[in-house]
């Protein structure tokens, strides 16, 4: 416990600098308002000491005490001090505040009065030490004491000051980077008291010139944790020690910060530390640091090794570490091609753990987390190639190879399969980089980036022999009036070198919009004349803006002409097709394309959607009017639902829809917004679902009008689900399946249906006798 001579002694000190606040912390003293508790505290940790002000139990980190010294008890001192001034001040006052407010001013006084103390301190050591970093210093010092604007802590994984970008708790997003010398991190460090990291430390450091060398876990703007590294060279042996490290384990009684503490900042710490070393210090041969014994099972569970008591390197990340690292790397703005390197040994040491260790070995568990967050890497290929190369090459004795391997193709970071011969009939695409102009210039969501992702997908080397491209050509006035009234085509053609012309709130062209919308529908008359002439009879059109919100008569939801139907009415007049059949699984209902067909039985529209949602169109009653009556199908489904659902719509409906119905033609207005993280939707699809609907609706062409079918892009608006389902889709029409696919599909089989399918069956079975069987 302490002593009353250390608080007498601290109490001395603190009077040396500032004789004032020392009187009167010595007054409070000798009347035993400040003093050692006489009985055990209230509440009490093993690694604090404790006092007591005003009755208020105070604790002093043992470590801090130890390393720190007398500064330990001077710290808390002060920021009491500082908030019973403040207290007594607000007591006077005539203006009252609310409690937590007057709470957080209170806590603030005391820190400032900390802060403030110590940078005086600080400048009074400078003037009196020769370092070679004086002025430096001494400007950093000055501006921390002169209150003036300084840069915020930051928030964004793109600000420069931030080195790495990973995660602590489940996926909360932090960032390593040098602790920043602003009045806003001082005021933090000396809120959370962490052990070894006191004001005064921190300021030593910049002192001496090794700032450079404390770094800090920031969780959304608030310090997390800290860290402190330093080069130890022997002779011809370099590493980089790990001096101290500390996380906030607990909040102090009345902190500013008051969120839960953070999970894995520790491991986080030490990840920024591993890629410290292998980006900026190559020739370190480890990582060393002294471990307490409370402590030293953290570290070997993370890879550290004993060398000697207390004394622990890291040379290979293991444990809760790789996967920690897994993250920071695949988050991180620049990786070099160094420390990818090391990765791929990493993972190499994983799968041979996973090869050598018996299913019930916990640290497996911990591998295979690792090993799929590598095979899911969004930014790095490198990882998921390591990781997909060494399951393959053990997989014979990873059970757990197979079913990795097959999540990792099923979501398209990489593609395994036994090479097939090349495809006698490739995939038909149309995609034209001119569509990219439209909107170019302004915010919106309907953007180009839409069309890049696809453009990504299709850029991949393995895909490269299973499609080929088509030209583009612009739609004629005449083919767009098969849909859109003479007016509504005007109205469009007449925003042509128009820098921003607003149709509806949803709905903008910019000059290029009308050159671009009739590409579009023109580049898809050139997939249909490609498929109806063969061999190949599926095709892909990547296109924009897209149409089955269009109307004949407006523009809306984005749409400016209507892809789909116009698609349908070209294969009529070009090619004689008397049947098609429209399949919209875009999120939002294909309300224009209902609309060109409701009183036609020449097309069978069939639309699964999210309802209530935009456009407010496509309830069960919508079933078309007159001769149409019974060829407008909808399925609205209800909020959250997800693959399963999709998938039994398409097996209890389209299927056998389809069948009776006997079209020519498949055409699919593929929405990319079923995707669970879209931005305007709020539905469950997955990679895997989009290929296990691709799969189910290819059968269903090759069953009833010899393969011939078309996907025309409709939403979509998070460019990673495009870029994912759209590889899914692309995959399987180039028949490249999904094992995932495969598995998710058979879930479907079993016979229940959700209210909202079996809902629609029952209305249109009245229409379609074979939806009674």
């Amino acid at each position: 416990m302490l002593k009353r001579e250390t608080i007498k002694q601290a109490i001395d000190a603190i009077a040396a600098r500032d004789a004032e606040i020392g009187y009167s912390l010595a007054e409070l003293f000798g009347t035993g308002r400040i003093d050692v508790p006489v009985g055990p505290p209230p509440t009490t940790h093993p690694q604090r000491f404790y006092f007591t002000f005003d009755q208020q139990s105070v604790a002093v980190d043992k470590n801090s005490l130890f390393n720190e010294g007398l500064a330990a008890v001077e710290q808390p001192l002060l920021i009491k001090y500082g908030e019973m001034a403040k207290k007594l001040a607000l007591s006077a006052s005539e203006s009252k505040s609310g409690y937590a407010t007057a709470g957080r001013m209170i806590r603030e006084a005391g820190l400032n009065l900390l802060l403030r103390h110590e940078l005086d301190r600080a400048l009074q050591r400078l003037d009196a030490e020769s370092s070679g970093t004086r002025a430096a210093a001494r400007e950093v010092l000055e501006r921390l004491l002169g209150n003036g604007p300084e840069e915020a802590l930051p928030r964004s994984a793109t600000d420069p000051r931030v080195l790495f970008h990973g995660a602590v708790n489940a996926n909360d997003c932090a960032f390593f980077m040098s602790l920043p010398f602003t009045r806003e991190a001082l005021m933090q460090v000396a809120d959370l008291q962490l052990p070894f990291f006191s004001v005064r430390f921190v300021l030593r450091c910049l002192r001496n010139g090794t700032a450079p060398y404390l770094f800090a876990c920031l969780v959304d703007g608030a310090i997390a944790g800290l860290i402190y590294l330093r080069l130890k060279t022997a002779l011809f042996h370099k590493a980089l020690e790990i001096k101290y490290i500390a996380s906030a384990q607990h909040r102090p009684e009345g902190a500013l910060q008051t969120s839960p503490v953070h999970r894995g900042v520790g491991t986080f710490l030490v990840a920024g530390a591993w890629l410290l070393w292998k980006n900026y210090y190559p020739g370190g041969r480890e990582i060393l640091l002294d471990s307490e014994i409370q402590a030293s099972g953290f570290y070997e569970s993370i890879g550290f090794e004993k060398r000697r008591p207390y004394v622990y390197s890291l040379v290979r990340p293991a444990g809760r570490l790789t996967y920690v690292l897994a993250v920071m790397v695949d988050r991180s703005r620049t990786v070099p091609p160094a420390v990818l390197g090391e990765m791929a040994t990493v993972i190499k040491d994983q799968v041979r753990l996973l090869v050598r260790t018996k299913p019930a070995d916990p640290r497996r568990e911990l591998a295979l987390h690792f090993l799929k967050l590598c095979l899911l890497s969004r930014s790095r290929p490198d990882l998921a190639r390591s990781a997909a190369q060494g399951l393959l090459k053990y997989k014979s004795r990873v059970p757990e190879a197979g079913p990795l391997l097959e999540l990792a193709t099923a979501h398209g970071r990489i593609t395994i399969v036994d090479p097939p011969p090349a495809a006698a009939h490739p995939l038909l695409v149309f995609k034209d980089g001119a569509m990219q102009s439209h909107l170019q210039g302004i915010f919106h969501l309907e953007n180009a980036n839409r069309l890049k992702a696809m453009d990504e997908v299709l850029a991949a080397a393995e895909l490269a022999p299973y499609w080929k491209a088509l030209c583009a050509r612009p739609a004629e006035k005449e083919a767009l009036a098969w849909v859109h009234t003479p007016a509504h085509i005007a109205r469009i053609a007449a925003t042509a070198g128009r820098q921003l012309y607003a149709i509806d709130l949803d709905t903008q062209t910019t000059s290029t919009s009308y050159e671009t919308a009739c590409l579009a529908v023109g580049g898809i008359f050139n997939l249909l004349d490609a498929i109806m002439a063969g061999p190949s009879r599926r095709g892909f059109a990547a296109v924009r803006p897209p149409g089955h919100h269009a109307e004949p008569d407006k523009a809306m939801g984005f749409c400016l002409f209507n892809n789909a139907a116009l698609a349908a009415c070209y294969l009529n007049h070009a090619h004689g097709v008397r049947r098609v059949m429209i399949v919209d699984i875009d999120a939002h209902h294909g309300n224009g394309t209902q609309a060109a067909f409701v009183q036609s039985r020449e097309v069978l529209f069939f639309s699964m959607h999210q309802f209530p949602c935009y456009p407010g169109t496509g309830n069960y009653g919508e079933v078309g009017q007159g001769a149409g009556e019974g060829y407008s199908v909808n399925v609205p489904l209800d909020k959250g639902m997800g693959d399963s659902e999709f998938g039994k719509v398409i097996q209890r409906m389209v299927d056998p829809l389809a069948r009776a119905y006997e079209p020519d033609m498949l055409l699919v207005s593929c929405g990319f917004d079923l995707y669970q993280h879209d931005r305007l939707a709020g539905l469950n699809g997955t990679p895997a679902g989009y290929a296990m609907l691709t799969r189910q609706l290819c059968r269903i062409a090759d069953t009833v009008c010899g393969g011939r079918i078309a996907f025309l892009m409709e939403g979509g608006y998070s460019i990673q689900g495009i870029r994912e389902c759209g590889r899914s889709v692309i995959q399987e029409l180039c028949g490249l399946p999904s094992m995932e696919a495969e598995r998710l599909e058979k879930t479907i089989a079993a016979p229940v249906s959700f209210a909202a399918l079996q809902k629609s069956i029952a209305v249109h079975a009245k229409y379609w006798s074979i939806l009674r069987q």
